[in-house]
């Protein structure tokens, strides 16, 4: 082991003023604002969490009662917290503000355990300023608290190497048991410290072969062999005798062929060129099982404790509802986006799309390569050098499965720390010269860049931020604020939100036990219907939607059903507008259906890369060569939303038109409907069917009453079609000029002989056929109700 060195008095003196600004700064950046920063898209986690922890309080059982996509420890200390202190959202942000400096004090005490005093304060700094540490450090989700029993079974799994006393390898089983029931996702630290702490138990030319890492005849012969077969593959791919995906050049996604060439292309390259080498034996890495007495009962004691520690917070749940718990705790998530492998390539590929502050972010994952290669290429490689290099590239390897996030690979940055803090401690012989200033002011930058990272983090929590008042608040704060006063002015006794943190944020209003929208749509692909039903069963009376569910549109189409199934089955009984054009809905569940929603176009959504009005569905049908399109336009003074369609008038068997439309449902209307719009051309009827602008009715019945315009005749005219169950209704209207058309769909419905519906779907649309190529236009500016 190393030989300490002992600091002088000022050095010392230095080292606690130094100490103590690493603590101060990692408590002001985990404090500044923490009451008002708020976003909506981030904000869910922290709301998923503080209901599951206040349904727990009410004695709801995780996994049994609600559903609990993770181990519980967090739920538990957080419903801890709120028995003690009583409920409140921000409690949870203010206990992740505890726990992150105890972690800036443990990674303290580990580099300088493993070091010296100044790896401890460069440690430390690090896990005060890094950008991704003070998000987690500041926000109620329950990365920060798995750090912690993580750092302490890394002090204790280094103190086992040191003296080699069963009883730390115990106990460091048991907190990295404790890590494990808290996120799962500090599994391959876990294990990279496990495996860590058994090279260094082993003979000397073990842990020392780990310098081979720092070959670069090692290096050269891994690329060489690495860039042999990936031209097989790419030759093999090009020639179509696979179908697997090219690294690099197309994402490996985790099927069993494409993680056959990930191990062929990444893993067998190391001991190739170990083996083209000559010194497999000589280094100790090979037939290492019989080189030394392999600890086992250490090792059955460290896996008993973490057995123990796991168990000591899962067992009593899981015993409740064994099944749930693993299928929620791990198939569930089977049902996620699968990760690119390795996941360090495709955090490459992400990266030159994002904006600068994610690319900060992700620093210390990006320096776990070069960590991995400066500790063995140092002339006073030690032991504990080897367990940091080893601890960190199992880690690495393992994280390789997860999504590439730089949060997905929280557990390797205390390892990536202390590999950073190692290249300036004052211990043994240093690198001299160019070399020393070279590394050093790379860590000085890399130190710089990580304080810019937590500044653009906080800055950009809530990108519309605002001084009023001399308090920083958000549009996000406000919208909460607004709803939490909606709700329970309109005496809401059990809320569903699509994004929690709104019922979260409202104390006095109950939460439905459906409380992770995630996992209930995306995760379980629960049928929007059948979601609703439970509601209704369980007595919620008020639903909240918010762009929570516009942001993820894009990715799943279940946000887009459960938001039609809610404006189906509920009345709208306020909008709460925020920032420049998002806005949050609350509705009456379980009453009549709505009136016409947004009928003035003013409040917008996004799915799959289109604009379109909120509350209405855009309906588009196109072909090859044809196109059909919804566009929010400023049109000769008036906002409204525009309606195009081409058609190439080439025929086609899959269609036999091109349609753009927008279609909601209400409630049939007691009075005129109003529209004002302005068509390119005149509504052509072709037998049953029309082309050109056209506004439908249906009653859901098969009876449909379509409204036409026409610049050749001067009052509306009726046209019945007993046949096919249709009335066409003319009006008449000027080409390119807006005017406003009034519908008495009483009358009209009375004229057509059908009984009144409760319910009409509108379809507001442009359409036309290969026998009528060009192009239509149809814009509209409002279709309301007054």
């Amino acid at each position: 082991m190393f030989q300490k060195l002992a600091p002088s008095s000022k050095a010392s003196t230095v080292g606690r003023v130094l100490l103590l600004a690493a603590v101060f700064a990692a408590a002001y950046f985990r404090l500044w604002n923490i009451e008002h920063s708020f976003n909506i898209i981030h904000d869910f986690d922290e709301g998923v969490y503080a209901l599951g922890s206040r349904a727990i309080l009410d004695d709801h059982l995780p996994y049994r009662d609600f559903i609990l996509i993770h181990p519980p420890l967090y739920n538990l200390v957080l419903a801890g917290g709120y028995r003690l202190f009583g409920y409140g959202f921000t409690l949870g942000r203010y206990l992740s503000v505890v726990l992150s400096l105890g972690g800036v004090a443990l990674a303290y005490a580990l580099a300088k355990r493993l070091y010296d005093s100044t790896a401890g304060i460069v440690t430390a700094s690090f896990f005060a300023c890094s950008g991704l540490m003070v998000y987690l450090g500041r926000r109620g989700v329950q990365d920060t608290l798995g750090l912690i029993p993580l750092l302490v079974g890394l002090l204790l799994a280094a103190r086992y190497v040191d003296s080699r006393d069963k009883k730390h390898l115990l106990f460091a089983g048991v907190a990295f048991g404790l890590a494990l029931a808290t996120k799962y996702l500090f599994l391959p630290a876990v294990a990279g410290i496990l495996v860590a702490t058994l090279v260094c138990v082993a003979p000397d030319r073990v842990w020392q072969g780990v310098r081979k890492l720092a070959d670069l005849r090692f290096w050269a012969l891994y690329a060489g062999v690495s860039v042999s077969l990936y031209a097989v593959v790419l030759l093999l791919g090009r020639l179509g005798v696979t179908d697997v995906a090219i690294p690099f050049l197309e994402p490996l996604y985790p099927v069993p062929v494409n993680i056959l060439v990930a191990i062929a292309l990444f893993v067998l390259p190391v001991p190739a060129a170990l083996a083209f080498m000559g010194k497999l034996q000589r280094v100790g890495l090979g037939g290492v099982g019989l080189s030394w007495p392999l600890p086992v009962r250490h090792t059955v004691l460290a896996l008993g404790g973490m057995i123990a520690g796991f168990l000591l917070v899962v067992g009593p749940l899981f015993v409740q509802a064994p099944a749930e718990y693993v299928r929620q705790t791990v198939f569930l998530h089977q049902q996620r986006t699968v990760a690119e492998i390795p996941s360090f390539v495709g955090l490459i590929r992400v990266l030159p799309v994002n904006d600068i502050s994610l690319s900060l972010v992700a620093l210390p994952v990006l320096c776990a390569i070069p960590v991995l290669f400066l500790l063995p290429y140092r002339r006073d490689f030690s032991r504990n050098d080897a367990f940091v290099v080893v601890a960190l590239a199992v880690a690495f390897l393992m994280c390789q499965v997860f999504p590439p996030m730089p949060r997905y690979y929280i557990c390797i940055y205390p390892l990536v720390f202390l590999g950073i803090a190692r290249l300036v401690s004052g211990l043994g012989a240093r690198p001299h010269g160019l070399t020393r200033y070279v590394t050093h002011g790379a860590i000085v930058a890399l130190f710089i860049a990580s304080l810019l990272s937590t500044v653009l983090v906080l800055s950009r929590y809530s990108p519309d931020s605002g001084l009023r008042n001399g308090r920083l608040h958000t549009p996000d704060e406000s919208a909460y604020s607004q709803v939490a006063a909606s709700l329970e002015s309109m005496g809401a006794k059990k809320v569903y939100a699509v994004n929690p943190a709104f019922v979260a944020m409202a104390e006095d209003v109950e939460s439905s036990t459906r409380v992770d929208t995630f996992a209930e749509l995306f995760l379980e692909s629960r049928p929007a219907g059948e979601l609703l039903d439970d509601l209704v069963a369980e007595g919620v009376d008020y639903v909240v939607l918010d762009p929570w569910l516009t942001y993820w549109g894009d990715s799943w189409p279940e946000t887009r059903l459960f938001t039609e199934a809610v404006r189906e089955r509920s009345r709208l009984v306020e909008i709460v507008p925020y920032g420049q054009r998002d806005h949050v809905e609350i509705y009456r569940l379980g009453v009549e259906p709505q009136t016409l929603f947004n009928g003035e176009f003013t409040l917008w959504d996004r799915y799959a890369g289109l604009d379109y009005p909120a509350g209405w569905q855009p309906v588009l049908v196109d072909g090859r060569g044809d196109s059909a399109d919804v566009e929010q336009r400023f049109h000769e003074g008036k906002d409204c939303v525009a309606l195009t369609v081409f058609e190439d008038g080439e025929a086609e068997e899959e269609n036999s038109g091109t349609h753009a439309a927008l279609t909601q449902t209400f409630e049939f209307p007691d009075g005129w409907l109003f529209m004002e719009l302005q068509c390119s051309s005149a509504t052509e009827s072709v037998g049953a069917s029309q082309r050109g602008p056209a506004i439908h009715f249906l009653d859901g019945e098969g009876h449909s009453l379509i409204v036409g315009f026409s610049d050749t005749i001067d009052e509306q005219k009726l046209y019945p079609c007993e046949e096919c169950e249709k009335m066409l209704v003319l009006e008449p209207c000027r080409l390119h000029e807006w005017e406003t058309h009034g519908l008495n769909l009483q009358y009209l419905w009375r004229e057509s002989g059908w009984p009144q519906p409760d319910t009409l779907r509108v379809l507001v649309t442009v359409s036309t056929d290969d026998d009528h190529a060009g192009y239509q236009e149809l814009l509209v500016a409002a279709c309301v109700l007054p």
